[in-house]
């Protein structure tokens, strides 16, 4: 992965460098889409880290349940395994580039940029013209007919990442942060104590929030966790599922939907499965046991 050591002064200046100056690219794709002359996109799932870049026209892009309205000049970031929608204004239809890439670092690439589910969309000021000129370079070396074309094709791509970088990061007056797995793993088990209720959470919209694969996300769980992390969703909703049930107030079925499960069958079959008895069960001896206690 691309990595920022932590800055050191030179000449009272905070200067960063990269430990690992190369990126795997397990596949590049690019392209322009004119949509006056094709019909809309509609929803869609990639299965790589997206950039675009709106050419000319307007359009709207939605996401994780929110629509952004865009237009010339404006660049947008969807990460893989994500359903987003694209579609076109009716009276000026976009026409959009962008650049699909895979591999190792790219995922990082992207969080330089200040990319995110939470903020998908930047506004490109002075560096739109750089960002254009890189792209007519870009497509000038499609298809690759020789390595070098190839090499120079990512080189293209690359410039136009480190453009709307440079940009965005001295606007925002942030710094890009490499994210450690630990990072990641503290975030997914936020998400989880946070969304446990829900019953339509699901592992995926871990991975959408925090713009990481599927794979990647277990891959973290492997190396910090002893269970998965479908295994740790089901221990938060059992821990939380037997406080309630000890507090004696609710009804079992309430208490099944407060955990996330709308199938009272399946959380009773999940709840022996993990404590060894009913959740009817467990509420009888609790009640006994405190029947024994003194002022009980």
């Amino acid at each position: 992965m691309l990595k920022i050591e932590p800055g050191f002064k030179r000449d009272g200046e905070i200067v960063q460098y990269y430990n690992n100056k190369v990126l795997e690219l397990a596949s590049n794709e690019f392209g322009i889409h004119d949509f006056s002359k094709r019909e809309a996109a509609g929803a869609r799932i990639q299965s790589h880290y997206t950039l675009h870049f709106v050419l000319k026209g307007k359009g709207t892009f939605s996401i994780a349940g929110k629509t952004f309205h865009l237009q010339e000049n404006d660049a947008f970031f969807t990460p893989p395994n994500v359903t987003v929608t694209t579609t076109p204004d009716k009276d000026e239809p976009w026409t959009f580039f962008w650049a699909g890439m895979n591999g190792k670092g790219f995922q990082q690439v992207f969080a330089n940029a200040l990319f995110s589910i939470a903020s998908p969309v930047y506004s490109c000021g002075a560096c739109a013209q750089f960002v254009r000129n890189a792209i007519e370079r870009l497509c000038d070396f499609c298809p690759a007919e020789s390595d070098a074309m190839q090499m120079r094709g990512i080189s293209a791509a690359l410039e136009i990442f480190a453009y709307i970088t440079e940009e965005r990061v001295k606007n925002c007056g942030e710094t890009p942060h490499v994210f450690s797995k630990e990072y990641y793993l503290q975030k997914a088990l936020d998400l989880i104590e946070a969304n446990y209720a829900d019953s339509a959470f699901k592992i995926d919209d871990i991975c959408a929030e925090l713009a990481i694969s599927h794979s990647y996300l277990c891959k973290i769980f492997r190396l910090f966790s002893s269970v998965t992390v479908n295994q740790y969703l089901i221990e938060i909703r059992m821990r939380e599922a037997r406080l309630l049930l000890d507090k004696d107030e609710s009804s079992i079925k309430n208490v099944a939907f407060a955990v996330g499960y709308n199938d009272y069958a399946y959380f009773s079959k999940e709840f022996k499965k993990h404590f060894g008895y009913t959740p009817g069960q467990y509420r009888k001896t609790q009640r006994e046991n405190r029947k024994l206690l003194p002022n009980a």
